[in-house]
């Protein structure tokens, strides 16, 4: 018996140049406007007394972009809405406008603010700050707030008072780090020194992790309510309000 051949059908091949595959891409646009922030804490952005930049908050901020771009919204439209933040910008009249405001386009804009260790606490402030201007804070997220020690308060360009944040519909997520002493790194000697905020009342989830007070990926990611991450709750939330936006990539005509 003669063995059967198979068939392979050939198919020109058009190549799209990078320029080509740029414009001829449409994106569409959100009906509503919206920022995401994310603020780092000490020598996260800036160096802090010697230590140099760790960019720590940028880790969960992709997480973020990579979570949003796989249910929809490509990087086309989500990462000119994204910014990394040091948590000094959320402070002083000047840095908040050039650094915050300037950014936000209406007063209805959608803010969702993440904010880690001091850029927690001066983010939870900077909530309230806006609130009061009139722009609309959608979801507030701190993850393992620092600033409640006079030392750090010295040491650091934060707010002295505690924060009274104010946002939309209870949408506050507090992550507290508490890791376990086998556990135990120089970051949370450090969030100890400085002082943890003792989050009582607030937020509509106030969770403790077993995760290490430098690893803001981790309690960004890290489920803890309903096996739902600070994360997913936040693109819930933002899934509500704006709905997916594929790009429409061009049409490719295959010819025989």
């Amino acid at each position: 018996m003669s063995k059967k051949k198979s068939t392979v059908r050939s198919v020109a091949k058009k190549t799209i140049t990078a320029e080509e595959n740029q414009k001829d891409k449409e994106v569409q646009v959100p009906s509503r406007d919206f920022v995401f922030f994310f603020v780092g804490g000490a020598a996260d952005k800036e160096a802090y007394y010697g230590m140099q930049p760790t960019k720590l908050i940028n880790f969960a901020l992709i997480s973020l972009v990579n979570a949003l771009s796989s249910k929809g919204y490509p990087y086309e439209v989500i990462g000119n809405k994204v910014h990394h933040l040091s948590y000094a910008d959320a402070k002083g009249d000047d840095d908040i406008e050039k650094q915050f405001i300037s950014r936000i386009k209406e007063k209805d804009t959608l803010i969702y603010l993440v904010g880690h260790s001091l850029g927690a606490w001066n983010s939870a402030h900077l909530s309230n700050l806006l609130t009061k201007k009139g722009y609309k804070v959608e979801f507030l997220i701190t993850l393992d707030p620092v600033g409640d020690g006079v030392a750090v308060s010295l040491l650091s360009d934060i707010y002295w008072s505690k924060p009274s944040p104010l946002f939309e519909g209870g949408n506050w997520i507090n992550v507290r780090a508490e890791a376990p002493w086998d556990n135990y790194f120089f970051d949370d000697v450090i969030a100890d020194l400085g002082g943890q905020w003792d989050v009582i009342t607030g937020p509509l989830i106030n969770a403790i992790v077993p995760i290490n007070h430098g690893d803001a990926n981790a309690m960004f990611t890290y489920a803890i309510s309903n096996e739902k991450s600070a994360m997913d709750h936040l693109i819930e939330n933002f899934m509500r309000h704006i709905k997916p936006m594929p790009v429409l990539l061009p049409v490719v005509n295959l010819e025989d």
